[in-house]
């Protein structure tokens, strides 16, 4: 029993955390193996963290079969009242921020998209939102530049994220894309939209 501090213990080791974010949705519990195949880890680190887990009084663990279920006690307080809600928060983050994005852009620019790390989900805590805005002309391409420089400020108190916006015309774009410019080469490989349509429906001459 831990009731001293007991977040330094739950949260001391990632493999808990994504033990815990497997369970969330599960009722009737899985096993060790399923969780481990689930959360992406070899099996003994999961058996680990699902142990130190059940001894917090965390998790619980009954059998099925030959094998051993487990599930989330969600009597628990810390639980019901703090992990729950905290695992439910961070799986809608993403989508959020996408909402703030599209809400902000949406009937200013023909195609918005995210790039870079964080569409490739391999950011790090120093990395950058890098967003794509294609917009109809240098006029839209200012007003965009200004609705970006007005959003910055807000998203990293919100989610401490620096945004680093990249605004081309469609002309821009295309002119890139035909001399295969890296750039745009990454866009169309990573981008995650959140507003307006396909990067590459603005690669043809005809959508305009």
């Amino acid at each position: 029993m831990i009731l001293h501090r007991p977040l330094d213990h739950i949260f001391s080791a990632r493999s808990q955390v994504a033990v815990l974010r497997v369970l969330l949705d599960s009722a009737h519990g899985l096993t060790g193996r399923e969780i481990a195949r689930q959360a992406g880890m070899n099996h003994q680190a999961c058996i680990e963290a699902l142990t130190r887990l059940e001894t917090l009084g965390l998790l619980r663990r009954q059998r099925g079969g030959r094998a051993h279920l487990f599930t989330i006690n969600r009597d628990h307080e810390l639980m019901a009242k703090g992990i729950v809600p905290l695992l439910r928060i961070e799986r809608e983050f993403r989508e959020q921020l996408k909402e703030m994005l599209r809400r902000k852009f949406q009937g200013v620019v023909l195609s918005g998209a995210i790039f870079g790390s964080v569409a490739r989900r391999e950011e790090a805590p120093g990395s950058d939102l890098d967003v794509c805005l294609v917009v109809a002309s240098l006029h839209a391409k200012e007003k965009a530049h200004t609705l970006a420089q007005e959003l910055a400020p807000t998203i990293w108190q919100r989610y401490g994220a620096r945004l680093a916006p990249v605004i081309l015309t469609r002309n821009d774009l295309r002119r890139r894309n035909a001399r295969r410019d890296p750039l745009v080469r990454n866009l169309l490989r990573e981008a995650d939209s959140f507003v307006g349509g396909r990067l590459t429906e603005y690669l043809d001459d005809q959508k305009d």
